[in-house]
């Protein structure tokens, strides 16, 4: 890349830092479910040989139910959204789903459009609250919408279209490309990637067309897009976008396409998607 990048600061894209919250119920209902229905399963099947003492097994998923409710969540905060995981379970809120935040009774409480809202329990209120405002603040500042109304071809070209193996093979026709006729320039490339307001599986495109960085800028802003974000998802598919597998480049923009399509589903419904 010639020159030096203008479209991106790669020291905009702080780390993403991590909280301890209290369990959301949304995230612990289905497991705890779970428990109950498999003492009641158990009970029965052990009632004709064991009789009234099957009781036990309910009064055991009890016990361990409210065992599991004492396992905190871990709460991320990235550049481009929260994250909440708790066990197996994981969900990513992009900013451009947290309607607002205020203070709660226990901790903060997040407005999600259009899904269930989060209380996240939390001994750091404050700091919880200034720090996502911060970040939500910064993802949608004048420079932040500014640059995605620049960017608004360009992403055209990025979006999924087709099936997952037709989006591959178009985005690397892109990176193949003489760089007389490449339909974007690496540095706007590196611009979408270092972007927290445009959608995850665009990012991921832009850094599979890119490919390997080249020289300490691109390599500076992937490395920083990959520790800033909440998205396991999309960290994944930053790195897998370096790959020289052409297999494993295309599995990480299957992940991070699905893990967008699911979580906005499930965000809708106001539930939790499995493990991301």
């Amino acid at each position: 890349m010639e020159g030096s990048n203008t479209e991106v600061d790669p020291a905009a894209l702080a780390p993403r830092e991590s909280f301890e919250v209290g369990a959301p119920p949304f995230l612990t209902g289905q497991p705890l479910l779970a428990v109950f229905a498999g003492a009641l399963v158990a009970s029965l099947a052990a009632l004709p040989v064991i009789g009234p003492s099957a009781i036990v097994f309910v009064l055991g998923a009890f016990f361990v139910g409210f065992l599991l409710t004492t396992i905190p969540a871990r709460l991320v905060v990235g550049s481009d959204g929260i994250a909440v995981t708790w066990l197996w379970r994981r969900l990513f809120v992009p900013y451009s789903a947290i309607g607002a935040e205020s203070r709660a009774l226990n901790g903060v409480f997040v407005e999600v459009l259009g899904g269930r809202s989060l209380e996240l329990r939390t001994d750091a209120p404050e700091r919880l609250l200034s720090l996502l405002r911060t970040r939500k603040g910064f993802a949608y500042s004048v420079q932040g919408m500014l640059a995605e109304e620049a960017l608004a071809n360009d992403k055209s070209l990025l979006a999924p279209s087709g099936k997952i193996e037709e989006w591959a093979i178009r985005l690397r026709g892109m990176s193949d490309a003489d760089y007389r006729s490449v339909s974007m320039p690496r540095d706007r490339l590196l611009a979408v990637v270092g972007a927290p307001h445009v959608a995850p599986e665009l990012r991921a495109a832009a850094a599979f067309v890119l490919g390997k960085p080249v020289g300490d800028e691109e390599a500076d802003v992937l490395r920083r897009a990959q520790q800033s974000t909440a998205s396991r998802t999309l960290e994944r598919a930053l790195t897998r976008a370096q790959s020289d597998d052409p297999a494993e480049r295309t599995r990480g923009l299957r992940t991070v396409l699905a893990a967008s399509r699911r979580e906005d589903e499930d965000r809708r419904r106001g539930s939790a998607p499995p493990a991301t």
